[in-house]
Formats: structure tokens, C-alpha cells, sequence
């Protein structure tokens, strides 16, 4: 891999993973999100200022969360989903959010799941596992990226074809299941409902999928 190609599939790792994490970075702060989205426009080009950028991500998932942020990050997610509701619904999910953004939040799972098309289906924001894991596409090829945090307080990370990881693919429904929530291949949901991530079916993982009745 030549350096030009390590920048560039590092700047399009870090713009997926942000897309991935904007919203729980939201919730712990506006300001946090503001900081975060300019320090990695910014940062585009250079691998030490993305690393940087990295770093500062690690940082930001160790603050606590804020019920306004929690409230601010659902308006936001909502957004997503208004041109799929009807006016009444979309008036209910208002007031739930504005009134009670707790119990707002602990149900917002079950619009990602009746309208999983939504490019929101990937985002951290409907899972608990630490941000260290974001699948790209970079050239007609997509790669999974691995963030690891070092010892000596700094983060290394790591890139690897799909094709690569798919060939580890575990046979047995129940492994699979938590094999594909531990890749990020998949999104599931304290009630057990499962959603692939639509867009790597076109790495031809429908072939896998078709196999597995139970997503």
C-alpha cells in the first residue's frame, strides 16, 4: 500500500467512523459534536492530526452522557425517520422526545427497525460495544478499520479487507449471530430483533444472509 493510498483509506476510516459515532458524541455535548466534526475536517490529509483526531474520540466516549444531549442527539435522529411517518406519528414521536427524552430514547430502536434503509442503521447510536470498529468502502473495495488504544495512552489502528474477515465467518446460527454484531455487520436490539447493514450486501453477503432465515 502506497502512502497516498494509507492517507486516503485513513481519511475515509475516520469520516465512516464519525458518521457512525456523531450521534453519541452528541449526547455527551453539542459542543463536543462542533469540536469533533471541525477537528476532522481539519485533520483530512494528514495522518498524525487523524490520529490525533482518534485520540480525541477515545476521550470524548469517557464523558458522561447529558440528558439534554440525549434530548438534542434524538431530534436529531428523528429527522432521519419523519419522511416515512405520518403526520400523527410524527407529532407523537415529537412530544415523546421533547417531554420524555429518556423513555423517547429507550424506544427509538423500533423506527430504525420498521425502516432499516436509513444510512443512521450503522451508527453506534443503537449499540453499547466501544468505538472501535467501522466497515468503509474505498475504491470499490471495502475494508474494515480497528481502533486499538495503546498502553502508553495513544490508540493504534488497523485496516483489513472484508473479503479477509468473511472468510472467518462462523458456521453455526447462534455463533454467527454474535459474529456479525461483534464485526459490524449487523445491528441488534435488547428485544431481539436484528438488522443487517444494507449497504455490504453488496459485497455480496446476501448470499450468506439468504442462508440465515432468522434475520
Amino acid at each position: 500500500m502506497s502512502e497516498h493510498q494509507r492517507i486516503e483509506i485513513l481519511n475515509q476510516a475516520c469520516q465512516s467512523l464519525w458518521r457512525d459515532i456523531r450521534y453519541p458524541v452528541l449526547e455527551r455535548g453539542y459542543e463536543d459534536e462542533a469540536a469533533c466534526r471541525e477537528d476532522l475536517a481539519a485533520a483530512l490529509g494528514d495522518e498524525l492530526a487523524l490520529e490525533d483526531w482518534l485520540n480525541g474520540c477515545l476521550a470524548i466516549e469517557r464523558k458522561p452522557v447529558s440528558l439534554a444531549g440525549v434530548r438534542n442527539a434524538l431530534l436529531h435522529v428523528f429527522d432521519h425517520f419523519k419522511p416515512h411517518l405520518s403526520q400523527g406519528s410524527r407529532h407523537s414521536w415529537h412530544q415523546l422526545i421533547v417531554n420524555e427524552p429518556s423513555k423517547a430514547r429507550s424506544r427509538i430502536h423500533e423506527l430504525v427497525f420498521e425502516h432499516p434503509q436509513t444510512s443512521l442503521v450503522t451508527s453506534y447510536y443503537w449499540r453499547e460495544d466501544a468505538w472501535r470498529l467501522v466497515n468503509f468502502r474505498y475504491r470499490e473495495t471495502w475494508w474494515q478499520f480497528r481502533l486499538t488504544p495503546s498502553s502508553a495512552g495513544g490508540c493504534e489502528w488497523t485496516v483489513t479487507s472484508l473479503a479477509d474477515v468473511l472468510t472467518r465467518m462462523p458456521a453455526g446460527s447462534a455463533t454467527l449471530d454474535e459474529w456479525l454484531f461483534l464485526q459490524r455487520l449487523a445491528v441488534r436490539f435488547a428485544n431481539g430483533d436484528k438488522v443487517l447493514y444494507p449497504e455490504l450486501l453488496e459485497h455480496g453477503f446476501h448470499h450468506q444472509k439468504s442462508q440465515q432465515s432468522h434475520f
